[in-house]
């Protein structure tokens, strides 16, 4: 079974990873590694023994998995989407007289 990350748009997924230099701010030093990008932006940048003990974790994790997909896929509820890191939303939005609005629902091409 192959992976599809838009058979499910509630499910975070990676979209991208690619070599690529960070530059640590207060040094200015340059450390070449591997960038992780997910629909929220950059997920995390690895050096070479992190990406080795990422990827051997990941392959532990996926051998305790079971082999089919669950019959009734569950969904994350907006407010789990939005606290999925235990963090607030960065932003709310409101009307002209200050009063919260709920956001727009979006389409999947719109997410992307």
């Amino acid at each position: 079974m192959s992976f599809d990350p838009k058979a499910d748009q509630d499910r975070p997924y990676i979209g991208k990873v690619w070599l690529s230099p960070w530059t640590i701010k207060s040094t200015q030093k340059k450390i070449m590694g591997i960038k992780i990008a997910g629909m929220s932006g950059i997920a995390a940048h690895l050096d070479k023994s992190e990406a080795y003990e990422l990827a051997n974790t990941l392959v532990d994790l996926a051998d305790t998995l079971p082999d089919e997909a669950p019959l009734e896929p569950t969904r994350a509820t907006q407010a789990q989407r939005e606290h999925a890191c235990g963090q607030p939303p960065a932003h709310t939005l409101t009307n002209a007289s200050g009063d919260v609005e709920q956001p727009l629902p979006t389409t999947p091409a719109e997410s992307e």
